[in-house]
């Protein structure tokens, strides 16, 4: 590597540590939803935070495109009760199961939830429905003990093979190929080869694969308890898994699963969790309780200050800046809190041979890549290089070549 390469690395290196420095903690600036008193059960955000989906007991599809400011409404041919939503990181693709008291179906669309047509999946106490970043890959969870798996955005599935049990919810990155999903019987499972064989932390369960010990490490035993799951959630990049328990604590995993540890939030009757791309960004939300959001991983929690409500379902901006907390289905409870917080991206840099990669989660905020020969306020140049998206993390990417002269980068709002 020349002088030039170790200048560049070292100045854009000292560059991101003063955006790490200053960045900011989750306010309490929660807004309610114009449409209250409704009887929510699901929410899912693109990953961007602007566009944002909530699901109804029976009924339509509220939508909005401006983070929460506004809502409209999408009717569809539904009348099965709504359990779970998920979108791709654009929002092109959207997916909804049903199934409460009678089996529902699964129904997936493809044009930002303008249309949604009924898929094949076969009738179940559907519970749960997560997206891959392409929007090819879904993968949906019931009640019965089923998890189905599809390639093609939904148009044909296939079932997978955890040990059969009531399945609560189920996570993927957003590659597709780490997965995770939980019961309220205590059986926590992990697949990291998209749903191929699964590990547990309960080696009696039938239909065993591989116990989480075996599946990683022969030496290894998982420490994840038998307990009362209620809802897990997958970062996009596999660096985290984070899950919660109805009557306990919020457990992390850093290790796809093979270990967990409690947290130092309190016990509670959590309800749903979700996670930013990288997975240092986190909200939990109780039934009944408190909603607690976490910029570290997970290892400190701050409780916001946000009415108790029967909360269902949450959602999260890829970097964690944007957030949705929906309650219900109890009438005149129910509810649908945004929050928002001016994201402050940290710069990532790695040394790929002869140039220098930059690299950052995508932003809730637009953001522009700027560079300057020094640290003045002046003569910032935005850069106008197209930047890749890559899907398997969430992360903007930029290469760029050596020239004559060091330099300084910097994300700037427009």
């Amino acid at each position: 590597m020349d002088l030039f390469m170790k200048s560049i690395i070292f100045v854009v290196l000292c560059f991101c540590e003063l955006l790490i420095s200053v960045r900011p903690a989750f306010a309490q600036n929660w807004t309610q939803s114009t449409y209250s008193f409704l009887t929510w059960t699901a929410v899912a955000s693109s990953a961007d935070g602007k566009r944002i989906w909530g699901a109804l007991t029976n009924g339509p599809i509220f939508f909005s495109t401006n983070s929460g400011a506004t809502w409209g409404v999408v009717q569809w041919t539904n009348w099965y009760y709504t359990t779970g939503l998920a979108s791709s990181p654009n929002g092109n693709v959207l997916a909804a199961v049903t199934g409460f008291r009678t089996p529902g179906k699964i129904y997936v669309s493809t044009n930002s939830g303008a249309n949604w047509p009924e898929t094949t999946a076969p009738l179940e106490y559907w519970t749960s429905i997560a997206c891959s970043a392409d929007g090819r890959k879904l993968v949906a969870a019931a009640t019965n003990g089923s998890v189905y798996i599809s390639t093609d955005t939904g148009q044909t599935w296939a079932p997978s093979s955890p040990p059969v049990n009531h399945w609560i919810s189920i996570t993927s990155s957003a590659d597709g190929n780490q997965l995770a999903v939980v019961s309220t019987n205590g059986i926590l499972c992990v697949s990291t080869n998209g749903g191929n064989s699964w590990a547990t932390n309960n080696p009696n369960s039938s239909n065993l694969t591989l116990p989480l010990a075996q599946m990683h490490s022969p030496q290894f035993t998982s420490d994840a308890p038998n307990t009362n799951w209620q809802a897990v959630a997958c970062s996009a990049d596999k660096s985290g898994l984070v899950a919660v328990v109805n009557g306990g604590p919020i457990y992390i995993s850093t290790d796809a699963g093979v270990s967990w540890t409690a947290s130092s939030a309190p016990s509670a009757n959590w309800q749903a969790v979700a996670s930013s791309a990288d997975g240092s960004r986190l909200i939990a939300a109780a039934n009944n309780g408190p909603v607690y959001t976490s910029t570290d991983s997970g290892a400190t929690w701050v409780s916001n200050s946000i009415p108790s409500s029967p909360w269902v379902s949450v959602a999260s901006s890829a970097d964690g800046s944007k957030l949705v907390a929906a309650a219900g289905p109890v009438q005149f409870k129910s509810n649908i809190y945004t929050l928002y917080n001016a994201p402050s991206p940290r710069l990532n840099l790695t040394s790929l041979s002869n140039q220098v990669g930059l690299a950052w989660t995508l932003p809730g905020t637009n953001f522009v890549l700027q560079q300057n020969a020094g640290l003045e306020t002046a003569n910032w140049v935005t850069l106008t290089n197209t930047l890749t998206l890559n899907l398997s993390n969430l992360q903007y990417q930029l290469n760029l070549s050596p020239s004559n002269s060091s330099g300084f980068f910097r994300l700037s709002t427009p």
